[in-house]
């Protein structure tokens, strides 16, 4: 049932984001959906229901991973961020990214993937659709980064969160800080 959620989401965002209209008054934050599938791992990571100061998702080493980004807000979605360290390259991004993203390398190392809305034609979200391979930097250390996940819309509303990653050579997982 996750497979077909994690399908139907997006697709739904990739093709059809909904236009809408800034409204006048907007106090809602934005939402945002991560999943990542993979290797014996189907999980759906949503801003308001994981615990991100206590829950970290482990990822095994070497393998390729799916994962979906999905950013949204009723009152148009201005921007998605995803922001992991750089240096080592501990992910991989083995498919080139989608056309409506960017990625680029900031001055403190770290690699940014991100989207921007467009004033003339406002929708309520976007979608991230890639691979991911976590090689981290030596072979056999759980080495950890964090990441950050941020999405804005156009009244300065934003969420932000801090999505830890252990990249070990056991099975991925949920796991406690």
């Amino acid at each position: 049932m996750k497979q077909l959620i994690f399908y139907v989401a997006t697709i739904s965002f990739l093709f059809l984001g909904c236009k809408t209209t800034i409204p006048d008054r907007d106090s809602v934050n934005p939402t945002f959906t991560f999943f990542v599938r993979g290797n014996g791992i189907n999980e759906q990571l949503e801003e308001d229901t994981f615990d991100f100061d206590n829950q970290v998702l482990y990822l095994t080493r070497g393998q390729t991973y799916t994962i979906s980004l999905i950013g949204s807000d009723r009152g148009g979605c201005q921007s998605i961020l995803w922001e992991l360290q750089a240096l080592p390259p501990i992910i991989e991004f083995p498919e080139p990214l989608p056309d409506s993203w960017t990625s680029s390398f900031t001055p403190t190392s770290f690699h940014q993937i991100v989207w921007v809305g467009n004033r003339s034609d406002i929708r309520t979200g976007h979608a991230l659709a890639t691979k991911i391979v976590p090689n981290g930097s030596t072979p056999n250390n759980v080495e950890e980064i964090e990441t950050l996940i941020a999405v804005a819309d156009y009244s300065g509303n934003e969420v932000r969160k801090l999505l830890t990653l252990r990249i070990h050579n056991e099975g991925p997982r949920i796991g406690r800080r």
